[in-house]
């Protein structure tokens, strides 16, 4: 729909499908993660006993973990539209950002300041790093597809 909507020239159009979106993504952005918030503990229970150390390890790197999924749904959907603008190299740019470039360095950086929990953290990270960058791709080229 958005390559569409770009293809025919309609910005009111594409801007209400983005904006729409945009919405959608924040609505189950903060479902999923209250979902995983409150189901930690017994999807943790089925793989270790509460009285296991490894138990308050994993609920706890859970917890840290879940925060991805704030920034998850945006990032995909940013290297997702650039790709239906047809502007591959933003969107490939993105996408290796997020998965590789941005998950390398917080999994050699928070570790070494912050221990296990910076391995927990190295995800959420690197997801707020790739929406940091998506968003100054939005900013960016927003006069030029006018969305």
């Amino acid at each position: 729909m958005l390559s569409y909507c770009c293809g025919e020239k309609n910005s009111e159009k594409l801007k209400k499908l983005v904006s729409a979106s945009l919405k959608v993504i924040a609505f189950i952005s903060l479902v999923t993660a209250a979902a995983s918030f409150a189901a930690t503990r017994p999807l943790v229970s089925v793989f270790a006993r509460p009285d296991n150390p490894v138990y308050d390890l994993a609920v706890t790197g859970n917890r840290i973990c879940t925060l991805a999924l704030f920034f998850i749904g945006f990032n995909i959907f940013a290297s997702g539209m650039f790709t239906a603008l047809s502007n591959g190299v933003v969107s490939a740019i993105l996408a290796f950002s997020r998965s590789f470039v941005f998950m390398l360095i917080t999994m050699l950086t928070l570790p070494a300041l912050l221990g296990v929990n910076g391995i927990w953290l190295a995800a959420p990270a690197a997801e707020l790093m790739a929406l940091a960058l998506s968003a100054r791709m939005f900013v960016k080229h927003r006069k030029r597809y006018q969305y």
